[in-house]
């Protein structure tokens, strides 16, 4: 989550981004009553959480911390019970205990943020379906463990993620990196396509390999799962991307960047960000050493 805060916080400081959505102008908002939410939920996650920042003025000198908004009323609802969520000084975020582990298939949730000066902001999200458990394989290749994760996809839906969680008797890691000379390679750097819209209907497959000559002290897992996402998860990581490649081609190019800034999409009524739901496979174990 915290590639999510400092996302957001670095598009709401620059201020010369909009909505991808037709239905969200913030070119029409003053700056003071600008909220910039991002909030991600799924039925696998133990807790809620929520991101949210407020805009500053032109010219204002603005640092993450000078920039959260502390005293929002942040509820998530499914229609049936709703969560206030509170903010944790230590973490910068707004939190609460998930009670919607058992939502089911296409489950709508509510996103609603107001402050005490009057400014709110809301969204709506619905749970993709739950991914089928994946399958997999392994061999040895030329001093590599090569490992191949297969899943099926019935339903023909496109919007997926995957996710690997490396852990180890003395510690443990997220995505594809693990301790200072233990690393897990893969076919493509995921962040480059994924989350993707080209989940295929029916089989549907990512390989990675590990070195054979581990020099790690402890065992070593990895526990992987496919996360269907909803599209709207998927414009905001696509145009997140194009931003990204945008902001490169332009800080320190020696050839000007003629083309226009890149819109990232939000879909949060009446201010900037994303709110979002993800629905995860069971998942499947495997031991690297």
């Amino acid at each position: 989550m915290s590639r999510l805060a400092s996302f957001l916080y670095l598009l709401m400081i620059a201020l010369g981004l909009a909505s991808c959505d037709p239905g969200v102008s913030i070119e029409n908002i003053d700056a003071e009553n600008l909220l910039c939410v991002t909030s991600f939920i799924s039925p696998q996650d133990s807790t809620l959480t929520a991101y949210v920042y407020r805009a500053r003025s032109n010219g204002d000198v603005a640092g993450r911390v000078s920039v959260l908004e502390k005293n929002a009323t942040v509820v998530i609802s499914d229609g049936k019970k709703e969560v206030f969520l509170i903010f944790d000084p230590i973490l910068r975020t707004y939190k609460a205990l998930n009670p919607f582990g058992a939502a089911t298939d296409g489950t709508v949730f509510q996103l609603r943020v107001s402050t005490p000066d009057g400014v709110a902001v809301s969204a709506q999200s619905v749970l993709p379906p739950k991914p089928q458990k994946p399958v997999v394989t392994s061999q040895v290749k030329d001093g590599w463990n090569v490992f191949k994760m297969v899943w099926q996809n019935d339903i023909d839906y496109p919007y997926y993620d995957v996710e690997g969680v490396w852990s180890s008797d003395i510690g443990d890691s997220i995505y594809n990196y693990f301790g200072p000379d233990i690393s897990v390679n893969f076919e493509r750097d995921p962040y480059d396509y994924i989350p993707s819209d080209k989940q295929l209907n029916g089989a549907n497959s990512i390989s990675f390999l590990t070195s054979t000559d581990l020099d790690f002290p402890g065992s070593l897992q990895a526990s992987l799962r496919v996360i269907n996402v909803e599209e709207s998860n998927f414009k905001y990581w696509k145009t997140y991307r194009e931003y990204r490649n945008w902001g490169f081609n332009v800080d320190g190019g020696i050839i000007p960047n003629f083309q226009s800034p890149v819109r990232v999409y939000s879909n949060i009524d009446g201010g900037f960000g994303v709110f979002t739901s993800q629905n995860a496979s069971e998942p499947v174990e495997v031991v690297l050493k």
